[in-house]
């Protein structure tokens, strides 16, 4: 039933209402922020965030922007869009693969990585699939991570929240004065915040390091020293 202009007036909420609504948005940001750093939730992060970000969308448009005391046709349009728009990015998010954890092209061989002489991605990634048996390398744990949600490297991931890591090898070198490329990396991955490149937030988790063993963490850096 719509409401006269004035019977709408009357229905706002009070300024308690929009304390709490705000409390709630703080919530659920803290809550994607927290789940982000929960290695269990790694295969449904995506779905989570949207559907956390329609929540905050829809509470933000129904008090601040007063479209839950507005004719009810207000409403139709807006949840319809909303739909339609979160359809449409989900397709194609599912369309270039997004949702997927595994690489479509093969992993590389312990061989390719170690090699006196430092292998390039394209090489890497080329590299016949490896035996169960073996420890894995570097860019299989680069996978296994979800480095690739936030870094991009050329034919193995896509990400653009963190600095892309193609050619890394070389430019780390200019990246803190008296750190050479290996040793910063390694103090990227051991304290990630305490060096930030420009642009970007702090936001990969301090405790990457512990969650890596030693050989682990090895593999990765000798594959990240082949990105020139």
């Amino acid at each position: 039933m719509n409401l006269t202009p004035i019977e709408r007036e009357k229905a706002h909420p009070t300024p308690i209402t929009y304390v709490k609504i705000a409390s709630i948005l703080v919530l659920l940001t803290a809550l994607e922020v927290a789940i982000f750093y929960v290695e269990s939730l790694e295969s449904i992060l995506i779905p989570l965030f949207l559907v956390l970000s329609a929540v905050k969308f829809v509470l933000v448009a129904m008090f601040y922007m007063h479209l839950k005391f507005d004719s009810r046709i207000f409403s139709g349009f807006f949840i319809t869009g909303l739909l339609l728009a979160t359809a449409v990015i989900v397709a194609l998010m599912a369309l270039f693969d997004v949702f997927a954890r595994t690489p479509t092209l093969d992993q590389p061989t312990v061989e390719s990585v170690e090699s006196k002489e430092p292998a390039t991605s394209e090489t890497i990634l080329s590299s016949d699939l490896k035996s169960d048996s073996v420890p894995k390398t570097g860019p299989a744990i680069f996978e296994d991570k979800a480095c690739g949600a936030c870094h991009a490297v050329e034919g193995l991931s896509t990400g653009s929240i963190g600095p892309s890591l193609d050619g890394i090898a070389i430019r780390a070198a200019d990246r803190k004065p008296g750190l050479g490329s290996e040793a910063y990396l390694r103090e990227s991955i051991e304290n990630p915040s305490v060096f930030l490149v420009e642009d970007y937030l702090p936001l990969m988790p301090p405790t990457i390091r512990d969650s890596l063993t030693d050989e682990q963490f090895e593999s990765l850096i000798k594959f990240l020293m082949t990105l020139k």
